[in-house]
């Protein structure tokens, strides 16, 4: 399993960092020993996470604004 960190000097990732932190331990209710998860509960987990509806460019900027950003 690949594991990611984020650079102590860009604090760019850090807000995705605590944010997805935060849904696993919501997920979890508060269970923090990740040895006694299964696979099936981590896959399950993960795939909760990637399935997320997450906020876009679309839904800040009009089609026109788009436009003129992507030129």
């Amino acid at each position: 399993m690949k594991v990611y960190f984020c650079h102590p000097h860009s604090p760019k990732g850090k807000g995705t960092y605590e944010n997805t932190n935060f849904l696993i331990g919501d997920m979890l209710d508060g269970e923090t020993d990740f040895r006694k998860l299964s696979q099936r509960s981590i896959t399950k987990i993960a795939r909760l996470l990637n399935e997320r509806p997450r906020q876009n460019a679309c839904d800040e900027y009009s089609q026109e604004e788009i436009r003129l950003i992507m030129r």
